[in-house]
């Protein structure tokens, strides 16, 4: 069984961890935001979408779903992280890639020694984004 842990529990994140344990992944998601959080592992959406409090109270009754903050935990618990989180537009219009950026730093400290791991990317970005924080 595949596990997952899924940063970013907004509107991508939470309907990505729903459907994900819906379909036998083991999903764990991860927020700074501990209300989000409790949400998740009360089985009910931060955000209003039809049918998702359905998928995730399912995914939390089978335990295909759990959600956390502690991103150490999440990342030795998985083999892929799908990164989910905002990317506001700066004053100028430009995107913002400081939530991104964050995410991606906490996955690599987390990573150790742990000797494979695919990081996926659900964010709006450019290209050439991700070679800059691969090099990073």
């Amino acid at each position: 069984m595949t596990s997952i842990s899924i940063f970013g529990l907004g509107y991508v994140g939470s309907v990505a961890a729903g459907c994900l344990s819906s379909q036998g992944c083991r999903v764990i998601g991860v927020d700074v935001h501990p209300e989000k959080v409790a949400r998740i592992n009360e089985g009910k959406a931060p955000i209003h979408e039809p049918g998702l409090d359905r998928l995730l109270a399912a995914g939390i009754a089978d335990g295909t779903l759990r959600a956390t903050s502690d991103v150490a935990a999440a990342v030795a618990a998985s083999d892929v992280s799908i990164i989910c989180v905002g990317t506001p537009c700066d004053a100028d219009g430009a995107l913002n890639l400081e939530y991104v950026e964050a995410v991606s730093g906490q996955i690599r400290d987390a990573l150790g020694d742990k000797p494979t791991h695919r990081i996926v990317f659900r964010s709006t970005m450019l290209p050439g984004s991700t070679r800059r924080l691969a090099e990073k």
